[in-house]
């Protein structure tokens, strides 16, 4: 029988060492407590591999692996918008309010207190830095209206509709700093279990 949660399912037996892959790779427990804190996420709602992230119950402050919020992320994509493109769309919309709210929010406005596109491009590796460990943006060049950044990443750390989400906050942290009508486009290039997500951002 085809597992209630298959995005989430096909990650997690992707993974080279289950909960253990990847150690030094972590996020804030903020994002996973938000969405408890909204009801998303409840131990109905979660595959029982899961529940350990609900009975940790860590603290905002407090760091988890990036692991456990990667699959956590995929189960809730499964149980609430299916399977398939349109809910790869969904999903995506619905974390793109996520994100919005998350870098809208006092906790973080100190360090996202930038006033033009360039301030948020010099400043997105402490961004990065400030709700993940373990994986890195840096930025390789920047210009007026132009920038190139890096992700790097373990190849199989994030879901591809993760990376797309990841795009999208970056899109998000422009127009915040002012840009109009930014893109950023796309690409991924794998060396055996690293990868280096290629971000080409160009706004006007």
């Amino acid at each position: 029988m085809a597992p209630v949660d298959p995005t989430a399912t096909q990650y997690f037996d992707a993974l080279p060492a289950g909960w253990q892959s990847f150690p030094t790779c972590m996020v804030r427990a903020e994002l996973l407590a938000g969405l408890r804190e909204r009801g998303v996420i409840t131990a109905d709602s979660l595959p029982k591999r899961l529940h350990r992230v609900l009975e940790a119950d860590p603290k905002d402050s407090e760091w988890i692996p990036e692991v456990i919020h990667t699959t956590a992320m995929l189960a809730v994509r499964d149980a609430r918008f299916g399977h398939g493109p349109a809910a790869d769309t969904a999903f995506l919309s619905w974390m793109t309010q996520l994100n919005r709210d998350l870098f809208g929010s006092s906790r973080h406005a100190a360090a996202l207190a930038f006033t033009t596109p360039e301030q948020c491009v010099g400043r997105l590796s402490d961004i990065w830095s400030t709700f993940r460990r373990g994986s890195s943006v840096v930025v390789e060049s920047s210009e007026s209206g132009a920038a190139t950044c890096v992700l790097t990443h373990p190849r199989a750390l994030f879901a591809p509709v993760c990376i797309e989400s990841h795009r999208r906050a970056v899109a998000i942290l422009l127009v915040k700093a002012g840009a109009v009508q930014p893109n950023v486009g796309l690409r991924t290039e794998e060396d055996g279990d690293m990868a280096r997500t290629i971000l080409s951002i160009t706004w006007t």
